[in-house]
C-alpha cells in the first residue's frame, strides 16, 4: 500500500492525545503569501482559536 500512496487507517477506535500547536510570526513584517497558505491550510484543518495580543 505505501508503494501505491495510499493511507489505510489500522487503528479506526484510537484517537491519540491531544497536544497544543502554536504558529507564531514576527510582529512588524508583513508575512509571506507562502506562510498566509500555510496558517489557513493549517487552521482549516485543526481549527482555530481568536488571536491573543501579546
Amino acid at each position: 500500500m505505501l508503494k501505491a500512496g495510499q493511507l489505510v487507517q489500522v487503528l479506526p477506535d484510537y484517537a491519540g492525545q491531544t497536544r497544543p500547536l502554536h504558529l507564531l510570526s514576527l510582529a512588524g513584517r508583513a508575512p509571506t503569501a507562502k506562510l498566509r497558505s500555510v496558517i489557513k491550510a493549517t487552521v482549516a484543518e485543526f481549527g482555530g482559536l481568536p488571536a491573543r495580543e501579546a
